[in-house]
């Protein structure tokens, strides 16, 4: 991967990671505040308060201390009408023992305007009269537990106000709760109450329809990726949160099952967020397999098993006072797993944390922290559920950190297929070095067979000579033979290795322009050059200068000149230049740095030479292979103003007839 697709990426994950935080500070105030719906939501806790709310213009949430509280009998209201019976202050009485009570509270209303109460049932069985008439029956209530039958419900009733004050008495029943604490009401006129009402219905109905569609999701995504468990895992999580969602107020569920079972209800509220936390924790130990310790899944597996057969085989009277106990024992677990899990991912940074990752530990680790806000507030404020919000940013996130994987296994292919095609073209070169090896042999064996033959016959021939004691002039001209011959097979052979090096070099040359080449190399370049404060310049040609070279040699040339000139510049600028002249191409580096003496320039290029103590062979390789490739390269420098290092290549043979000689470029 080069630079600019480094580039692309980290702009990529930084916009996902802003995404991420915009869905926390949008979203999470937008589904956990029960006031956003309705924009005058005032809190009644006084009778002043009461006395002086302005209906109007929005809605009131009683609160009940403003309620005649009578704990312990159901009475009618007309037995509160007598007088005789003294109500009790509600904060005296304890919520625990109080099964059944009586509450009351006179209004005075604009005569003739349409109002509507709303208010929650999850644990009671409630009867309601208005003026005397009866407008809500939710179960049947009752002074003992043989009569009562509880019923979950989200009730609202409409009323017209008459000229006399307005009477609203509520009896309420409750044995089936380890606490009897009656919930506010909502009052205000019919129009802002059914509106108040329809849209908490459309927030929960948009949390249940997110959290089913990406159950769905996952589950179908489990059946193409490798990593089946965690998405099936998660999955199971989102429905298990889509079903808490419409057990929760105002329970869209008793839409669809209006006379749902009480019991029935609540244990499923109960185990399917115990069980929704459970698949987060196998969802996050399969994506970071073997990170947590066996001995803190195992203590996972126990906390969730106990908790589930607590809620499965006690009666409500009992689950329902050890729940606080229970949420809090949940919250300091997944505390603990978090960190645990943390620490984990630190240690095997090397293997684990890639961005897919990091994205999904992220979502966990805020969905964690709001299901740890959600027990903390539960108490004091039951409607917000920010374990169910957080679950949504989490599912954005999990989809975000799935498309991550998708991007990274994309990236490694093209890497893949990059090196499998550089492996492919290597191995062409290699077969075409082969060839070229297995020629050059052959034409040695072909072109040195005659003149051995001679050397080896005219040998014999003064050998015979020597050993028989005739030796003459024609002895002499045996030698001299003998000796031309072995000069010309030095010479063929030096011809045939020049030979066979053009052609070694004639496949690994390429077109290439040296503009672009020159572009490249100043972006390579430029962070090196910036650490002396230089900056590299461009006056390139303003037309396409063609040459057939080794690139990479070529590149490497133009690296070493620039390092030279950053070496010996500071606060400075190095220019790169080229041009066209007697088919050549000419490239220009000139800096404005300390400059060379004349012993400098004279044993530049020579191996080993260095008067700043450097390797002193960068100058002596770019010779030879600026000679290697035809052309020549030349120093002129100034002490104390700079240095123009100035190298040629030959031009292709078309760009030769298209600039002439004498163009001048």
């Amino acid at each position: 991967m080069d630079d600019t697709e480094r580039d692309r990426e980290k702009r990529r994950s930084a916009l996902g990671l802003m995404l991420i935080l915009l869905l926390i500070f949008v979203f999470v105030p937008l589904l956990t505040s029960t006031a956003w719906v309705v924009r005058n939501v005032q809190d009644v806790t006084t009778a002043d308060e009461l006395a002086s709310a302005d209906f109007p213009s929005g809605l009131i949430r009683i609160k009940r201390d403003l309620f005649s509280f009578y704990p312990g009998r159901l009475y009618s209201p007309e037995e509160l009408e007598s007088g005789t019976i003294q109500a009790s202050d509600p904060h005296a009485a304890d919520r625990k023992t109080v099964s059944c009570a009586t509450c009351r509270i006179v209004l005075h209303l604009k005569a003739g305007q349409v109002y509507g109460i709303n208010g929650d049932s999850a644990t009671y069985a409630q009867k309601i009269w208005v003026d005397g008439n009866v407008l809500s029956k939710v179960g049947t209530v009752s002074e003992t537990a043989d009569g009562f039958v509880p019923k979950t419900c989200n009730y609202t009733i409409y009323f017209t106000a008459g000229e006399k004050p307005t009477v609203i008495v509520m009896q309420r029943s409750n044995f089936v709760h380890a606490y009897g604490d009656f919930f506010e009401v909502i009052l205000g006129p019919a129009d802002q109450i059914t509106a108040f009402i329809n849209e908490r219905l459309l927030r929960l109905e948009l949390v249940f329809g997110a959290m089913f569609t990406a159950s769905v999701f996952f589950l179908t995504a489990s059946l193409f990726f490798e990593s089946k468990k965690e998405l099936l895992y998660f999955s199971a999580a989102c429905i298990l949160v889509a079903i808490r969602s419409s057990f929760v107020s105002p329970k869209p569920i008793m839409v669809l099952f209006p006379n749902l079972n009480w019991y029935l209800g609540h244990k499923i509220e109960c185990c399917s967020l115990l069980l929704a936390a459970y698949f987060l924790q196998l969802f996050y130990n399969a994506v970071f397999r073997g990170v947590v310790p066996k001995a803190v899944q195992y203590a996972g597996h126990a906390i969730t098993g106990t908790c589930f057969c607590i809620y499965l085989l006690l009666p409500s009277r009992i689950y329902t006072e050890m729940t606080s106990w229970i949420s809090y024992l949940i919250a300091i677990y997944f505390l603990v797993f978090l960190i645990v899990l943390l620490i984990g991912v630190f240690r095997r940074r090397s293997t684990v944390c890639t961005r897919g990752n990091m994205i999904v530990l992220l979502g966990g680790a805020i969905s964690i922290c709001l299901g740890l806000l959600d027990v903390l507030r539960y108490r004091h404020a039951a409607d917000i559920n920010l374990m169910q919000t957080g679950l949504l940013i989490l599912v954005y996130v999990v989809m975000l950190g799935i498309m991550l994987r998708m991007r990274e296994t994309e990236l490694a292919l093209a890497e893949a297929s990059k090196r499998e095609e550089a492996i492919l073209e290597r191995n062409h070169e290699l077969r075409q070095l082969d060839n070229i090896r297995t020629s050059f042999l052959a034409d040695i064996s072909h072109e040195m067979r005659t003149p051995l033959t001679v050397m080896s016959s005219y040998a014999g021939l003064t050998k015979m000579q020597i050993k028989g004691g005739k030796v003459d002039t024609g002895t002499l001209e045996n030698l001299d033979i003998i000796q031309h011959e072995a000069v010309r097979l030095g010479t063929m052979t030096e011809q045939i290795k020049l030979s066979s090096v053009r052609q070694e070099q004639q496949h690994q040359e390429t077109l290439c322009d040296l503009n672009r080449m020159l572009e490249e190399v100043s972006r390579f370049c430029a962070p090196i050059c910036a650490k002396n404060n230089n900056r590299i310049g461009l006056k390139l040609s303003p037309a396409s200068i063609q040459v057939r070279v080794i690139e990479d040699t070529i590149f490497q040339v133009l690296y070493n000149l620039i390092t030279n000139a950053n070496r010996h510049s500071h606060d400075s600028s190095i220019m790169l230049s080229d041009t066209i002249a007697d088919g050549f191409a000419q490239v220009r580096v000139t800096d404005h740095g300390t400059g060379m003496d004349e012993n400098t320039m004279a044993n530049a290029f020579n191996r080993g030479f260095s008067p700043d103590g450097s390797s002193g062979l960068g100058l002596p390789l770019c010779k030879i292979i600026i000679e290697e490739h035809g052309g020549t390269i030349k120093i002129e420098s100034t002490p104390g103003k700079g240095t123009e290092i100035l190298f040629t290549i030959p031009l292709t043979e078309e760009a030769s007839h298209e600039y002439p000689a004498d163009s001048g470029r």
